[in-house]
């Protein structure tokens, strides 16, 4: 129970961040806001990385 607890705010946390990232992405690049499959999709795609790299740092591979 606690650990999915744990689960569940570390996804809200990084879905906060990948949100953040993918806001400055958009702004910087200029990507299409109208272009809906592409502002989702680089959404997903960027939530896919860091939630990816949190998944290595957070979850080192035992031996």
């Amino acid at each position: 129970m606690i650990r999915a607890l744990g689960f569940s705010i570390v996804n809200c946390l990084l879905f906060i961040v990948a949100g953040i990232i993918h806001r400055i992405m958009v702004r910087y690049f200029g990507l299409p806001i109208k272009d809906v499959l592409v502002y989702w999709g680089a959404f997903a795609g960027i939530f896919f990385l860091v939630s990816f790299i949190a998944l290595l740092i957070f979850n080192p591979k035992r031996s």
